[in-house]
């Protein structure tokens, strides 16, 4: 994963955003629809350790301000309650323009649900007149056995089931067209297909990449547009977020 930040580097020029949004993507788009693409192949790469999803989404959110869509992207307490697969989200501690947050995650494909502690690091940066990126790395993934019940615990890194080893993400914000585009990168690297199992466990990843980044977009462009009359959100956490669990 220590190539996805060089990887990113190259895409956060202005030049590149929306490159690949042709009239009719960007017609979709004024519609309401969120516009998806595999990032790499297929979405899915199999690598010698595991698998790299990574999927890209785009959307359009009408009738509001790149100040207005970064304030609530930089809400991290009240994620949780915009986003239905959190089970609590913190911010940790700011340092200008880089955010330090802590998010419980849920996530299901078929039978098998997984919870896993996330730290992530994000960076903002504004590149121009109604522009601006932020560059996402998931420091820590721990897996949670016994999310919630008395015999909680928190895997240590590397070990576990699987289901996230490490998680990036590429934002990019552009004002225009009176209203936001919001163009997500999503990479994370999981365990790779049971032998034997991986006809059935393959669509299932694949449609779990495609849906966790349309529903993102989905789900951030529903909390901007109710952000005045968004409640006071984020007092979900009530165990300690310290760094990694330490």
């Amino acid at each position: 994963m220590a190539g996805l930040a060089q990887a990113f580097a190259g895409r956060i020029s202005s030049d590149t955003f929306l490159e690949q949004a042709d009239a009719d993507a960007l017609a979709r788009m004024h519609a309401g629809e969120i516009v998806l693409a595999a990032g790499t192949g297929d979405g899915i790469t199999e690598m010698s350790r595991g698998l790299l999803h990574h999927w890209r989404a785009t959307a359009f959110i009408p009738d509001v301000t790149i100040d207005r869509v970064l304030a609530i992207v930089q809400d991290y307490a009240a994620y949780a309650d915009a986003y239905d697969w959190l089970i609590a989200s913190q911010l940790v501690d700011r340092e200008g323009d880089r955010y330090r947050a802590f998010f419980r995650v849920r996530r299901s494909a078929g039978v098998v649900t997984g919870v896993v502690d996330m730290w992530m690091v994000t960076n903002y940066r504004r590149i121009g007149p109604g522009r601006a990126v932020a560059v996402s790395r998931a420091d820590c993934v721990r897996q949670v056995e016994h999310a919630g019940e008395p015999g909680e615990r928190r895997l240590p890194q590397g070990t576990g089931s699987g289901y996230l080893w490490r998680a990036d993400a590429l934002s990019k914000y552009l004002e225009r067209d009176g209203g936001v585009f919001v163009e997500l990168d999503t990479v994370g690297l999981s365990r790779g297909y049971p032998p034997l199992l991986g006809w059935i466990v393959a669509p299932i990843a694949r449609r779990l990449g495609r849906e966790s980044a349309a529903e993102s977009l989905n789900r951030l462009r529903a909390a901007v547009i109710a952000a005045p009359t968004r409640r006071g959100a984020g007092q979900r956490v009530t165990s300690s977020a310290a760094w990694c669990g330490n």
